[in-house]
């Protein structure tokens, strides 16, 4: 008989250029959310200001983005 497994969570960073037609690499993968936060916004931006915050996980610098994404993994 096999048994369920708790799936365990993942924060995955994602940074590239045009969210929707350039996609993006892979920075890293995560247990901690915080964590995949720090990475994030370590990554350097091509334009000067920084990042700017748009939503709870994803971030701009001119044509560039950096986004968290969760999965579910067993």
């Amino acid at each position: 008989m096999e048994t369920s497994k708790k799936l365990k969570r993942v924060w995955v960073v994602l940074g590239g250029e045009q969210r929707y037609d350039e996609g993006g690499d892979v920075v890293g993968v995560f247990r901690k959310k915080k964590k995949a936060i720090k990475k994030a916004l370590a990554q350097e931006t091509y334009s000067a200001g920084g990042w700017t915050q748009i939503d709870d996980c994803y971030w701009t610098n001119g044509c560039d983005f950096i986004e968290i994404l969760r999965y579910e993994v067993e």
